[in-house]
């Protein structure tokens, strides 16, 4: 019996990757030849950005696109997310931060951690989906959901920046000794000064000037030499391979 194609049939099922970009739609990424799958807002079944999903596809006749609509979630991995906790009939839901994750979210009961309505907060994401409702664990409270300064955390959380270092950087940081006075010209009889605010996090270079015999003036260019305090292959080596440079938000700078 010879084997039909998949536009001699009217839908089929296949498994891919979710990603939405818009509470209205989503597509679907699957390893197939077709290209992606159009699901539409109502046919999502509270499949929620990152899922694995099954879903049922068709051809659209006029436009010859793939559509779908999410059968099940094969696999939801492990994600937190941060929001904003109001109030219901039904109890406490998060509202995410993230436009990707379109709300609300039911937050479970838990005793280990108390917050209020109005509180910004950091929950984890159920596995396990229960019909088309999405639920959330607390793992964190943040503070006050219009604090303007939990911003550059709820930023610095999406985006996977470090911000603070690990106990191995910050033992061999307070090891660094600055007895380097042998291999160093004595300069600190001038006045040198940086063009960075007092918040910045990197006073790499400087800047000196003095007036010298016969009238000429000496710019002086001060270049921070990280390397001699800093042990190739050490773990601040290693750290600072990680984040490459600096991140500075509107109120605070992230190393």
């Amino acid at each position: 019996m010879p084997r039909r194609s998949r536009d001699s049939v009217r839908s089929w099922k296949t498994v891919g990757c979710l990603e939405r970009s818009s509470p209205r739609f989503a597509f679907v990424s699957t390893d197939d030849d077709d290209g992606d799958v159009y699901v539409a807002g109502r046919h999502l079944a509270g499949a929620l950005d990152g899922d694995e999903v099954e879903v049922q596809v068709r051809r659209n006749r006029r436009s010859g696109l793939l559509e779908g609509r999410v059968v099940r979630i094969v696999h939801r991995p492990r994600r937190e997310l941060t929001g904003r906790v109001t109030g219901t009939r039904g109890g406490y839901v998060m509202l995410p931060d993230d436009p990707k994750f379109p709300g609300p979210i039911l937050i479970a009961d838990t005793k280990e951690i108390s917050f209020m309505e109005g509180d910004r907060i950091v929950a984890e994401l159920d596995a396990k989906q229960r019909g088309e409702i999405n639920r959330c664990t607390v793992t964190e409270v943040l503070g006050d959901a219009d604090d303007a300064r939990l911003d550059s955390v709820i930023i610095a959380r999406e985006f996977g920046i470090p911000t603070s270092f690990g106990s191995r950087a910050q033992q061999e940081a307070e090891g660094v000794s600055e007895n380097d006075q042998d291999v160093r010209t004595e300069l600190r009889d001038l006045r040198i000064f940086t063009i960075d605010p007092e918040t910045a996090a990197d006073f790499d270079d400087a800047l000196s000037v003095r007036e010298l015999p016969g009238g000429n003036s000496e710019v002086g260019v001060h270049i921070a030499d990280v390397s001699f305090f800093v042990t190739d292959g050490g773990a601040l080596d290693l750290e600072a391979f990680e984040r490459c440079n600096s991140v500075y938000l509107p109120d605070r700078v992230f190393p």
